[in-house]
């Protein structure tokens, strides 16, 4: 019998460092742990990697720092070998993330010689391309892979994240639903009723910010549980994102919301003086923020609030809130024009 409370322990210290969801907190903590103590589950783990990794001296953390690269969520160290994952449940990768890890990897002294691996493991299929080379390995994997290597020899806890696995129908996202069948004879049209409103704040974001996303790129969003209209812009030499769309991220509500989303990233808006001005958007009516990978400062209400609508008109009542939003957007940046340069 293993005893838990170091588990319980680190997962607590996690949960307060970290920038994911309960449900990624969980995942991420829960397969260290397994990673760590479970040695059969390490084996399977490794053959699944192709690779070799010893019984002993292997460390395992979640609290590894990489420079200023980030924070990847799993680290497998031995003698010879260094392995990052960076684990997504219903997120996706923040921008640069993957491409940051790989370069941590290529040029830190301290692994020079060492094999370097970077995972990404995801609920859904959501491909990327990152070379190999200078000694760098990288290679994708899906829950339902891991979900798989669990059998009934390996130990209670290891049992436990095979449960937790099912139970967010991460076990096999191959096979269809009858939600999945249902929502299939209802995409086009909503997708053409959430078109309607994104077009008219296209038009807004080009003249106001200097730039929007196109039409097409709208799709890629739906793999982050999102359809939006964004623009890319930068305060000083920082990097963030205005969207404009619908969002329905399980991890952060019950039901989709309507609005308006800055996304920072979490380090610069905590400690850099750049987005002082943006700290008071979170003390406006209507505003909220909070950390999902990115610090997100948000003005967004729940779409169901519309189909209550004493007018009957879903798009012009939609419209009319996020306008009140934008305006309060375009105000700050009346007042501080240098922190929202097009990138």
């Amino acid at each position: 019998m293993i005893n838990p409370m170091p588990f319980f322990s680190r997962l607590f210290s996690y949960r307060q460092r970290e920038n994911h969801s309960p449900l990624e907190n969980y995942l991420i903590e829960i397969l260290t742990y397994c990673l760590e103590n479970d040695c059969s589950f390490r084996s399977e783990f490794s053959l699944l990697l192709q690779l070799d990794l010893p019984e002993e001296g292997v460390r395992v953390s979640s609290q590894y720092i990489a420079d200023t690269s980030g924070r990847p969520d799993i680290v497998i160290e031995t003698e010879g070998k260094i392995i990052l994952i960076e684990c997504k449940v219903e997120s996706s990768e923040n921008p640069k993330q993957l491409s940051n890890y790989s370069e941590y990897l290529r040029k830190s002294n301290s692994h020079q010689d060492k094999e370097k691996h970077l995972i990404y493991l995801t609920k859904y299929f959501d491909p990327k391309e990152l070379s190999d080379g200078d000694g760098l390995k990288f290679k994708q994997l899906r829950w339902h892979e891991i979900f798989t290597l669990i059998c009934e020899e390996h130990q209670q806890i290891t049992q436990e994240l095979k449960k937790l696995l099912k139970a967010h129908g991460m076990e096999d996202p191959k096979n269809f639903s009858i939600e999945d069948l249902l929502a299939l004879k209802t995409i086009s049209s909503t997708i053409s009723k959430m078109d309607e409103v994104l077009a008219y704040f296209s038009k807004i974001l080009n003249d106001e910010f200097k730039g929007c996303s196109t039409y097409s790129s709208r799709s890629s969003k739906l793999a982050e549980n999102g359809y939006s209209n964004y623009v890319s812009l930068k305060n000083d030499s920082i990097e963030y994102w205005l969207s404009i769309g619908f969002y329905w991220w399980e991890d952060i509500w019950d039901n989709p919301q309507v609005g308006i989303i800055i996304s920072v990233p979490t380090k610069a808006y905590k400690i850099e003086d750049n987005f002082k001005e943006f700290k008071s958007l979170s003390q406006q009516t209507g505003w909220i923020q909070f950390e999902r990978g990115d610090h997100r400062i948000c003005y967004v209400k729940p779409l169901s609030t519309f189909l209550d609508s004493k007018t009957n008109d879903h798009f012009t009542e939609i419209k009319g809130f996020l306008e009140g939003g934008l305006e309060t957007v375009k105000e700050l940046r009346r007042t501080s024009p240098l922190a929202f340069k097009k990138t």
